[in-house]
């Protein structure tokens, strides 16, 4: 199953969706910045033909920021395990690279709804 690894919020926040007054949207919000971790890879972020960015994740945060009301910014790694790591440091404020949901992660991490079944 690939998970919404793009709702990934925080390390420490378990389950459900985020409330309006939620302490990590708010923080993203006064620093005007979304910072989304994610990787080069087809279905999650890349850059086409056209050389614009794109994918499906790419869409997905590019979207969620505007509704923030804020920037977004990516910070492209090479592997999920990089990926994780920066996020339990606080190196970006979700995760967008095709992750899938486990028992570990969901215990470390907070997920939003899966989007997609493979």
């Amino acid at each position: 199953m690939l998970g919404a690894a793009l709702a990934m919020l925080v390390t420490t926040g378990c389950g459900g969706d985020p409330a309006p007054s939620d302490p990590v949207l708010q923080k993203i919000k006064d620093h005007g910045e979304l910072v989304v971790l994610t990787r080069n890879a087809p279905t999650t972020y890349y850059e086409g033909s056209d050389g614009r960015l794109a994918g499906m994740e790419h869409d997905m945060a590019v979207s969620f920021a505007k509704s923030l009301g804020v920037k977004v910014r990516f910070r492209v790694m090479d592997s999920v395990g990089e990926i994780l790591s920066a996020l339990k440091n606080g190196q970006g404020d979700v995760a967008a690279a095709g992750l899938t949901r486990t028992i570990g992660r969901a215990g470390k991490f907070r997920f939003g709804p899966t989007y997609q079944q493979v």
